[in-house]
Order: structure tokens, then sequence, then C-alpha cells
């Protein structure tokens, strides 16, 4: 297995998940910095051997119309704008055999079903959002069913572990934001207790505030981190 294709799927599985938690969230600057990043990620992921999944995904997501907001304009954009680059200086270049553009057929179809299914899915209300195949379907597993059955024809299982590892990525949201707040719940106690040998009441004030701050943010990780990396970018 090609480990670096893994973690770049990885990584590029958390950098889409922020930016989606930043659109459902609304807010009004869009998080450029991850964007951009993402942006470079995709495009050394679609010049390596996993093209058809890349490719096949992508175009599902277009077809779809998921790319309407202002952070995946930049997106578009910025690939756009790069892969020129990419097409003449990449050390890899892109598979553009009669298989290779089947197989990233065969992916858009599961990945294309996944966002009708998952679409679907979220409309449902009442009894009908419990049941099983509801269920099954928020779980988006067309994909990596696919990209499993792929690997087992082909015997390389990297198409299969970068899809796995990308959707643990993109599902580790909820997780790190729970981290995220004990750690910032700790840091305030800390900064409680140092300022409180200095001057008890700044001290106070700076825990309120942070206390406060931390819990009406909604323990949110993504905006600590874009506001300390990506507030040159906020225009």
């Amino acid at each position: 297995m090609q480990i670096d294709l893994i973690l770049l799927s990885f990584v590029f599985g958390f950098l889409i998940s922020i930016i989606d938690y930043w659109e459902d969230e609304k807010k009004k600057t869009p998080p450029t910095l991850f964007t951009i990043l993402a942006s470079f990620v995709f495009l050394f992921l679609l010049f390596s051997k996993i093209f058809s999944v890349v490719a096949g995904v992508f175009l599902a997501v277009i077809f779809a119309k998921k790319f309407d907001a202002k952070s995946w304009r930049i997106f578009l954009i910025v690939a756009a704008l790069f892969l020129p680059f990419f097409v003449f200086f990449s050390f890899q270049k892109i598979n553009l055999s009669i298989f290779s553009i089947l197989s990233a057929f065969y992916f858009f179809l599961f990945s294309f079903f996944d966002e009708i299914a998952s679409d679907y899915a979220d409309k449902q209300k009442g009894r009908k959002a419990k049941s099983l195949l509801v269920r099954f379907f928020k779980l988006r597993p067309f994909l990596e069913i696919s990209s499993f059955v792929y690997s087992l024809i082909i015997f390389d299982f990297d198409f299969f572990a970068c899809v796995f590892f990308f959707d643990v990525a993109y599902n580790l949201e909820k997780r790190l934001l729970l981290i995220w707040f004990w750690f910032k719940l700790e840091w305030a106690f800390k900064t409680f207790y140092f300022n409180l040998s200095i001057n008890s009441i700044v001290a106070r004030s700076n825990f309120y505030l942070s206390f406060s701050y931390i819990f009406y943010s909604n323990c949110n990780v993504f905006v600590y981190f874009s506001y300390f990396f990506n507030r040159s970018f906020w225009k």
C-alpha cells in the first residue's frame, strides 16, 4: 500500500469536514486557508493512481449540485488555476486508459447514488427518520462498498484504503470538538490560577470571559483554528 496516498486521503477528508462544518454553520467568512489546502490535496490525489476514484466522486458531487457555497467556488477556482501546473510538472500523469475511464464512471455511479440516498435520508422525519433504511443511507455506504469490490477485483487495496480513511477523517469532527472543549476548559482554569497570584480581579475576568467564550462558541474547534491561522485571508 502507498502510505502517502492514504495519509493524503485522510488529510483531505479532514479538510472537507472543516469546510462542510463551516458552511453548515453559515459563517460569514469562508475558511479560505482550508479551502486552498483542500484544492492542492485534491490535485495531488487526482494526479495519482487513485485518479478514477477522485474523478468519479468529484463528478458525482458536481452533478448532485453540492458545489453551491462560496467555499466550494473558491475550491474550484484554485483547482482550475493550478491544474495546468500539475499537468505539465506533475511526476505522475493521469491515466486516461479505457479501463481507467470506465473505473471513474463506476465510482461516479456509486458516489452519485450515495448523494441521492443521503439527501433522501436527510428529508425524512418522524418514524421514517428512524428506520433502518434511512440510517443505512445516512452512512453513505455505497462508495466504500464499491471501492472494496473494485480493490478485490484488481487486487489493489489502495483504492479502498483511501476511501475508508477519507471517511474516517471526515467523521472525526464531533470527537475532536469534544476533545478541544476539554483542552480549552483546562487552559481557562490554568490561566485563572496563574493570573490569580498577580491580580485577582483581572484573573477572574479572564477566567469568566474564557469560559463564556468556550461555552457559547459551542466547542467550535474550527473557529479557533481558523482564527489563528486564517485571519489574514478573511476579506
